[in-house]
């Protein structure tokens, strides 16, 4: 019982100093207005990661950036793709530095989204099409 509650002062502790040190280094208080929404390689939960239609989702529900991850082809072309692979993200598979960038246009990309998540494929592509979606129109 005294490990536990050594534990819970040192756990509150250090939520204070984080709570303090953000308060001291940023000189404001933390609200909903200092946030910056960032959608981690598009809106990947309503659409396929890296794709047009998923950054377009991310724009139409308000996000202020969208972060996208670089990879490089065999042939020296930056593509955007979260892993070194193809196979979870496609119906190819292969390392991403040992295909060419014709290679990997040549790659479905959205199918297995579509197949995981039936719900989503059709609703992703009407709200990108809808021009009253979102906040941001």
């Amino acid at each position: 019982m005294k490990n536990f509650m050594i534990k819970i002062s040192l756990s509150l502790t250090l939520l204070f100093s984080i709570v303090i040190y953000s308060k001291t280094v940023y000189g404001e208080e933390i609200s909903e207005k200092n946030f910056q929404v960032i959608a981690h390689r598009g809106d990947s939960g309503n659409a396929p990661e890296h794709t047009m239609v998923s950054y377009e989702l991310a724009r139409r529900l308000g996000a202020d950036y969208i972060e996208i991850d670089l990879g490089m082809t065999k042939d020296g072309q930056l593509i955007a793709i979260h892993d070194s692979t193809v196979d979870r993200t496609t119906d190819g598979n292969g390392r991403v530095n040992s295909l060419t960038l014709s290679q990997i246009k040549e790659l479905d990309t959205g199918s297995w989204f579509n197949q995981q998540f039936p719900n989503k494929s059709k609703s992703a592509v009407y709200w990108v099409k809808n021009p009253h979606f979102g906040r941001n129109n």
